[in-house]
This record gives C-alpha cells, structure tokens and sequence, in this order.
C-alpha cells in the first residue's frame, strides 16, 4: 500500500540504550544505569501520552556478546521505577555474570494511550504507585525547566561516573 505524503506512523515502542562509560561489573552498576535508561524511556512516554505492556532489555557483555529478552507486563506503564525494577528482574532471571557488561537497554513495547482504562489489581497499592507517578511528574516538569540533573535519585550519588549519565538528552531520534 502506499502512504499519502506527510502521514506519520505509529510508534511501536520507545526505547534507550547506552554504552557505558566503563563496564558494568555487578548488579549495583546496572542498577545505576538501568535507573537513569528507564527514566528517559518513561518521560518520552508520559510525554507521548503512551504506556507500555511489554518491557525488553538488551544486553552486550564486554566481548561484544549480545542477546535480548522481554516480560509482558500485569498492567500497562510509564513509570521509570516499574521499568526499571522488571529490567532488573530479567537481568537477574537472564545474565550469569560469566563477562562484565558494556552496553545495555531497555525498551517500551505493545504501547497503549495513557488514558486506557486499566483493571485495578487487588495486589497493586493504587495509592503508591499515584504517588511514584506524581514524583516522576514533578521530576518531569523540574528536569524541562533546570535541566537534567537538577533532579537526581539518591542511587546516582553512589557512582559519580554512572551516576552523571544524560541518556535521554544524549539520545538522537530518527529520523530527525
């Protein structure tokens, strides 16, 4: 078929992966750099009016073994703390640590408008995860107005190197 001029297509996901500054040498570095991967992926989709029911990492250890895996999710997300805990998840399920990590990513797949409804989970605290979305928010708003590391979580403090990363500022969408 072919597409009237000027027409956009769809977004099937939104995604971030880095190279790291050095390798990833245990579970404490990845969690660094998951945390700031999955910020810049859950702000692009806030501010797409998107959430993710799948959540794909991506993993390159440091002799340039790739491979990648992928969790459907319970509920719909665009929440960096909840991306970032199920590509924890999948590194800890996934990876034996045989070679350091160098480069890794995280991806928002099967998306759906923010605005879906949703079932409410007896096990999920609706109220907590408001919460988490209301600090993201502000963190949003603060980050366009102060720049990125106006705002940080206290794990980025841990490692000046890791911690310091700008994935989302640093990241060239195609086509531009």
């Amino acid at each position: 078929p072919v597409e009237v001029s000027g027409t956009e297509r769809m977004i099937k996901s939104v995604g971030n992966s880095i190279t790291a500054p050095r390798d990833l040498l245990n579970m404490e570095d990845v969690k660094i750099v998951y945390m700031d991967l999955a910020e810049s992926v859950a702000e692009r989709l806030r501010e797409l009016g998107l959430a993710c029911k799948t959540v794909q990492i991506s993993l390159r250890d440091n002799s340039l073994f790739r491979f990648e895996r992928q969790l459907t999710l319970n509920r719909p997300t665009n929440l960096a703390k909840e991306l970032c805990d199920k590509a924890i998840h999948l590194v800890r399920q996934q990876y034996d640590w045989k070679k350091p990590l160098r480069s890794i990513g995280v991806r928002g797949m099967s998306l759906v408008p923010d605005t879906a409804p949703v079932q409410i989970s007896l096990f999920t605290d609706e109220q907590e995860r408001e919460r988490l979305e209301t600090i993201e928010r502000t963190m949003d708003i603060l980050r366009r107005r102060f720049g990125h590391h106006a705002v940080e979580r206290g794990m980025m403090l841990s490692d000046p190197l890791l911690g310091r990363l700008n994935p989302k500022g640093d990241h060239v969408i195609h086509p531009v």
